[in-house]
């Protein structure tokens, strides 16, 4: 009998979080990888600031994705806590205030020259200066998006807003 990919990692997956937890790595309710913690919040639908802030009042902020084994990581993730969410998450990428054509991350990471995963056709508007990750049931899932901070165009057509992905650094014995 085959086991199906999503039930092995499922497997993995809660076996690494149980050996992270043991060692003391990541709070409750965090899951660990490559030396950082990430939290999915899958019951909070807000703005990007408003992520972001709550994010921050855990000691932590929104995730930044360098690499396509984290992004690949992090999809998973989402999928795994929230599988029905189209919109995904906040990440923490946000357009420059002063050049509106490049984007920055919140640890102040310019993302030229870096990793990237956008859709096709995207970024597309200057007007939308916040990162989203689509999740897995989006028209494009596990790659990013540029996004009205505040997703009010989506909210008034009743749509949600996207969740929260938060990452710190993993704490060490």
């Amino acid at each position: 009998m085959a086991i199906k990919k999503t039930t092995l990692f499922v497997v993995v997956f809660i076996m690494l979080q149980a050996v992270l937890m043991a060692k003391g790595c990541c709070p409750d309710g965090w899951i660990g990888s490559n030396c950082f913690c990430y939290f999915v919040n899958g019951s909070s639908e807000v703005e990007w600031g408003d992520a972001r802030e709550m994010c921050q009042a855990m000691n932590a902020d929104l995730a930044v994705i360098t690499s396509e084994t984290q992004n690949d990581f992090l999809y998973d993730l989402i999928n795994w806590k929230m599988q029905d969410s189209w919109y995904g998450t906040w990440i923490g990428l946000e357009r420059n205030a002063t050049d509106e054509n490049k984007f920055y991350w919140v640890d102040g990471t310019p993302l030229a020259g870096q990793y990237t995963n956008w859709a096709s056709r995207e970024p597309n508007s200057n007007a939308e200066k916040c990162g989203l990750f689509w999740g897995p049931t989006a028209s494009q899932p596990n790659k990013w998006n540029d996004a009205l901070c505040d997703f009010s165009i989506r909210v008034s057509e009743g749509k949600p807003k996207p969740l929260v992905l938060c990452q710190k650094a993993a704490e060490s014995d």
